[in-house]
């Protein structure tokens, strides 16, 4: 009974998100903003009740792919929305961007105490990972597009620490999810952006790649990380429970590894 009052309001409010680019051209084309936001937050209220595996399960009832795949692709058109209009007005996709974070971190939040393989469906391991590389690569972009930017009242650099670090804790639930694939993609960006700051000193403006490695930094910090009481940070639960490292392979673990640039 649950579950299909849950199905039954993931059917009435499907047709205002999807397909995700649809919408939002039409929304970007004068369309109100209001039904996208309204199915955003329907999303959240089903994710705060339910389970990964029922969630990721419903809509397969109605498409041919899981509502993980779909919460993926929603968020990232969102995302690639608001990193193109770059406004500084709080549009609908900021308010959409916030409640699809916050939707992930209901669906996430549990599982961050243990191991993602034991209660997150494979469809979602997967459309974490996908999520995760398209946030990198846009955060990337827009770190990268503040770098000569000296309006100090530009969105990107004047976002309050407070609100940075809720979204940045979001990214490394999402991260963490998939981390598997998502720490040997961190550690890949962040040697390149490296390797690009030594063979460029000296010889081209290293000012954009120096914003982006600080941008990677506040990423990465938060994934491999949580924050705990006092100065020392903790290594997070689903870290832990995914690379079992012995005395001897320690030197190969990819967080560490990661550490170390």
């Amino acid at each position: 009974m649950h579950e299909r009052h849950l199905l039954q309001l993931l059917s009435g409010i499907l047709e205002w998100v999807d397909p995700p680019d649809a919408v939002s051209k039409a929304i970007e084309n004068g369309k109100s903003d209001s039904e996208m936001i309204d199915g955003c937050r329907a999303l959240l209220a089903i994710a705060n009740v339910t389970t990964p595996y029922v969630f990721d399960n419903l809509l397969k009832s109605l498409r041919a792919i899981g509502t993980f795949t779909f919460l993926s692709m929603l968020m990232s058109e969102v995302i690639k929305v608001l990193i193109t209009r770059n406004t500084e007005e709080e549009t609908w996709s900021w308010e959409a961007r916030d409640i699809l974070l916050d939707t992930w971190t209901a669906l996430l939040m549990p599982i961050n105490t243990t191991t993602a393989n034991a209660l997150l469906p494979p469809d979602g391991i997967k459309a974490a990972a996908n999520l995760f590389g398209f946030i990198v690569e846009c955060e990337l972009r827009m770190a990268s597009a503040s770098a000569f930017n000296d309006e100090g009242d530009s969105d990107y650099l004047r976002a309050s620490v407070s609100a940075m670090d809720e979204r940045l804790s979001s990214y490394a639930l999402i991260a963490r999810a998939s981390i598997d694939v998502t720490i040997p993609l961190l550690t890949s960006v962040f040697s390149d952006r490296v390797t690009r700051l030594n063979q460029g000193r000296g010889i081209i403006d290293l000012t954009e790649t120096m914003e982006e490695l600080y941008s990677l930094l506040l990423i990465i910090g938060h994934v491999i990380a949580d924050e705990g009481e006092g100065e020392m940070p903790l290594v997070p639960n689903a870290i832990q429970t995914q690379f079992v490292v012995n005395s001897v392979e320690a030197d190969k673990h990819p967080v560490i590894l990661l550490s170390r640039y």
